[in-house]
């Protein structure tokens, strides 16, 4: 009986293209949408040349193709909310710069 060969073990191999021997990679990775793609690319003279570049084949984008996305939580707070949020002191700063915003906008006006 013949051994199998362990998955994912011939990713980075060696292939001859246009006579010439070549180090790349042949493999399928998940979309954003959970589709697979594939992708290969024998154009490399050393091993380790294939493997960096597989390296970051897999890591751009790695979290948007497997669904972990994270949402911004990090909203612009309005003028009124951090007045009610600040202490006193800086509710009266900021209700003067308020007014000297609005002083500056209507003489320009």
């Amino acid at each position: 009986m013949e051994k199998k060969r362990p998955k994912g073990s011939k990713q980075i191999r060696q292939e001859k293209r246009g006579g010439k021997l070549f180090w790349g990679y042949h493999v399928w990775l998940r979309q954003a949408d959970g589709s697979r793609k594939q992708v290969r690319d024998f154009s490399f003279n050393t091993k380790e040349e294939a493997k960096e570049a597989l390296r970051v084949v897999q890591t751009a984008g790695w979290k948007t193709r497997y669904g972990l996305i994270v949402k911004k939580t990090n909203f612009p707070i309005p003028l009124i909310q951090a007045i009610v949020h600040s202490p006193n002191n800086h509710v009266i700063k900021l209700a003067e710069v308020w007014d000297q915003i609005s002083m500056t906008k209507s003489q320009s006006r």
